[in-house]
């Protein structure tokens, strides 16, 4: 007993400077007491917080030649028991096989085709104790495989997965049954799997040679109907929507590519798609829901690649209103948000506002959107111009400057009632560019945002403060905190001496995702040479050591922090 209380006050003491995540006591011989410390995070004492390092895992192809392979992290969710799914994809030209439970300890091996034009999605469960579960690939992992975009979780932990495929593919290849479905041309996917592993069935946007339709952005609402976005275009004739349910909701763009919002009911019939388009290139985003079930909120850009200052878009034709904006006259896109009431049976129009209007070249590319739990909008993405007024459309005025003509990061709140909040940049001066990819809101209402940056960059300058951060290599990784009124936080990177991105070219918006006081990152590091296996440390900014390897071009990596 003495020993243990003496045990227990070196603990004590030992915490004021280490926190303690798990600590294991064994009494093999009634008389010994071992203590086991199996990890440790750092904590710094005094006036800051403790860094909230857990671990890293990473999925590495091993191939017969380390040429154009690439394993990137794609999309995180979890479900409401902490368990995790992670979206990963690769691409190779060799003959190869991936075991995705090396990071783990364990074995599971699986081959994948020769093609290095092609991605294979594979999806990875995490245990909420962290500890290994299973990876399924979508489709079948050849030639023409499906590549899969994004992820979403129901109230029931069923996990749903989307994207894009070609030809004739059998999604439940990795369940070892059949489930075959064709699209001519490129066509989009919707994949089921049951919260017990099982395969729940899959649902197609098919097209016909020449046309192409992609889901970008998925989300579920507490009714559990699901809610689907992207891009389609067609060449000028119709895109039937329903086909996959023997039905007719045909739709033909606008102009080069439309944006589109469909809802699949909760017992998977069929409900509606609207679209959104004007006579250049528009594109989704991201997609959300807001807390009061009521409200799908869609972000992008429009009137993408014309420099007709009087090119104008109606953002409430399909919904037999008006509501029309007129583009920023550039090359360049801009950018929107668009409110959809989704608590009927039938959509309605709410409003949309605009980032980049005007005539000074302004350009705004949003990448990703997130409500709190009372309805406030958050809003990601890069901008570049100066003396771009985000407010403008909001009847305000709020003006920021991309230094130098560079590409800056942006947030923007719109308050619930739909009214302006205010917009922060994270910009790195002349000639740094900066790039955006996710968010994600925790119960607290905390912002958290991801993106990448290649030079020394102070992330707290347009919050009044000072935080600078230097890229170990060509670009890192960061994660930004932020409270709910968008005051300043801290900022944590990664990176090796290679060059970090996201997956899809660092463009997603599900590289982030928090549950229950923990954040989940994901993302690709890698070595633009292709060269022999490069050695870094993930928790170097945590002041702490967690070394990790990149062994072929480019390793999908997820991260576990604590908030």
């Amino acid at each position: 007993m003495k020993k243990l209380l003496g045990i227990m006050l070196a603990i004590s003491m030992f915490t004021s400077c280490v926190r303690l995540e798990d600590i294991r006591f064994t009494d093999s011989n009634n008389d010994l007491l071992n203590l086991l410390l199996l990890s440790t995070t750092a904590v710094t004492t005094g006036s800051t917080t403790h860094s909230p390092y857990h671990w890293a895992r990473r999925i590495a192809t091993d191939g017969k030649t380390y040429a154009n392979i690439h394993d990137e992290g794609v999309a995180v969710i979890t479900d409401s028991q902490g368990n995790v799914y992670w979206l990963t994809y690769t691409a190779c030209n060799t003959g190869n096989e991936v075991n995705f439970a090396e990071s783990w300890g364990g074995s599971d091996i699986q081959p994948i085709a020769n093609d290095a034009s092609n991605t294979h999605s594979a999806i990875t469960k995490i245990n909420a104790d962290g500890s290994y579960a299973w990876t399924k690939f979508i489709g079948e992992p050849k030639l023409g495989a499906p590549s899969a975009y994004v992820l979403s979780v129901d109230s029931h932990n069923n996990i749903y997965v989307a994207g894009k495929f070609n030809n004739t593919v059998n999604f439940q290849y990795a369940w070892g049954g059949t489930d075959n479905k064709t699209s001519t041309g490129a066509g989009a996917f919707i994949t089921k799997i049951n919260a017990d592993g099982t395969y729940g069935g899959t649902k197609i946007i098919p097209s016909s040679s020449g046309q192409q339709v992609y889901i970008l952005a998925l989300a579920i609402d507490a009714y559990d109907n699901i809610f689907c976005a992207g891009n389609f275009w067609t060449g000028g004739t119709t895109l039937n929507f329903a086909a996959d349910w023997s039905g007719t909701d045909n739709k033909t763009p606008v102009g080069q590519t439309d944006v589109f919002i469909m809802k699949i009911n909760s017992d998977t019939s069929y409900g509606w798609v609207r679209q959104i388009g004007g006579s250049w290139t528009d594109q989704c985003a991201a997609i959300a829901i807001d807390a009061a079930r009521s409200c799908l909120y869609i972000t992008g850009t429009y009137n993408f690649g014309t420099s007709d200052v009087n090119s104008t878009l109606n953002f409430a034709s399909d919904f037999s209103g008006t509501d029309t904006k007129t583009g920023s006259g550039t090359t360049y896109p801009d950018g929107f948000v668009t409110k959809i009431d989704i608590s009927g049976s039938t959509p309605a129009y709410s409003w949309t506002r605009v980032f980049g209007n005007g005539s000074n070249f302004f350009s705004a590319t949003p990448s990703d959107i997130k409500t709190d739990s009372v309805c406030n909008i958050f809003l990601l993405g890069t901008f570049t111009g100066t003396n771009m007024n985000f407010a403008q459309d909001f009847g305000g005025s709020d003006i920021k400057t991309a230094a130098g003509g560079t590409v800056d990061i942006f947030i923007t709140k719109i308050n619930a009632d739909g009214s302006y909040g205010l917009t922060r940049r994270i910009d790195g001066g002349f000639p740094n560019n900066e790039l955006s990819s996710s968010l994600a809101v925790d119960s607290a209402g905390n912002i958290y945002l991801s993106g990448v940056f290649f030079n020394t960059l102070n992330f707290a300058d347009d919050f009044g403060s000072s935080d600078s951060k230097t890229p170990d290599g060509a670009s890192d990784i960061f994660i930004t905190k932020l409270s709910n009124s968008l005051s300043y936080g801290y900022t944590k990177i990664f990176g090796t001496s290679g060059n970090e991105r996201f997956g899809y070219n660092q463009w997603g918006s599900q590289n982030l995702c928090t549950y229950a006081g923990v954040l989940y990152l994901t993302a690709n590091f890698r070595q633009d040479d292709g060269g022999s296996a490069l050695d870094f440390n993930m928790a170097k900014d945590f002041d702490y050591t967690d070394l990790q390897s990149t062994v072929r071009n480019a390793d999908a990596f997820i991260v576990k922090l604590e908030l």
